[in-house]
């Protein structure tokens, strides 16, 4: 059932979540339950965004857009393609 969610109901909604230890927690259980076998793959990206958010830094651009960005990186259990661990930082 699909369900408008407004642009400020879901900040409200992303605030809650990125403040939550409830992540942090599921994660380590998940950790626990890998296989000595499981293979890991770790990414790291940058995003570029229009945003004056304070998250957004002026760094090196791939593209050479002058824009600022985040720094994005994510380790993920290969097999069942599930995310252990994400950061964010600029």
């Amino acid at each position: 059932m699909p369900t408008n969610i407004t642009s400020q109901r879901n900040s409200e909604l992303m605030n809650k979540i990125g403040s939550s230890d409830l992540y942090r927690k599921f994660t380590v259980d998940l950790i626990k339950k890998l296989n000595a076998n499981s293979s890991l793959m770790y990414d790291i990206t940058s995003i570029p965004s229009y945003s004056h958010e304070s998250v957004f830094e002026y760094g090196y651009a791939q593209d050479l857009e002058n824009l600022k960005q985040v720094n994005f990186s994510m380790v993920m259990e290969r097999e069942r393609r599930i995310p252990l661990y994400y950061e964010m930082y600029p």
